[in-house]
């Protein structure tokens, strides 16, 4: 058993290196690499595939989706997840070394709208603390489902942008 840990960020891989060595009871099955968007994958070599806070950073979520897809096998599974909350406020004020900028949020709606066709889509929540610089909790989705060749759905841009989100508050640095 072997796993293969690939990420765009040299930071985030070397942590997840420092972390595997202090805490995994057998560190040497885990293969770590720093790519990039066009690092291929190899065709349906992977009995799963975890996208662990990347989708919201990804501009072309479908290209994403179908690249992973094509390389776990058939009937495995992709898990994911995605946060929940005012993260992205949280990420410039915590970690501002990070430039963690979201390209979007993946909310609920969104998840059921590109992954509901997919075969046996499980979505969990999880709450994980009171955001610290707004009057409301942060958590994240996870969800997983198996590859089949089912299409990735596309989100309802209609139902998303009439939604009409607001923060209630005043964000600590923020100027009207």
């Amino acid at each position: 058993k072997r796993f293969t840990c690939l990420d765009i960020d040299p930071l985030s891989i070397g942590q997840a290196q420092d972390l595997c060595q202090k805490f995994a009871k057998f560190p040497g099955m885990f293969e770590f690499a720093v790519g990039a968007e066009g690092t291929p994958l190899p065709a349906r070599k992977h009995d799963g595939a975890m996208l662990f806070e990347i989708m919201e950073h990804v501009p072309d979520l479908g290209k994403l989706v179908d690249k992973v897809e094509a390389s776990v096998k058939e009937g495995g599974w992709v898990m994911a997840s995605v946060p929940s909350g005012p993260v992205e406020y949280s990420l410039w004020v915590e970690h501002p070394e990070r430039m963690r900028e979201h390209v979007r949020e993946i909310g609920i709606d969104d998840i059921f709208d590109l992954f509901g066709g997919k075969k046996n889509l499980q979505v969990q929540y999880a709450l994980t603390r009171k955001c610290p610089h707004l009057p409301m909790f942060e958590g994240c989705h996870f969800f997983a489902w198996q590859v089949d060749g089912t299409p990735t759905g596309e989100i309802d841009w209609d139902r998303k942008l009439s939604a009409g989100r607001r923060f209630e508050g005043e964000l600590p640095g923020w100027e009207a």
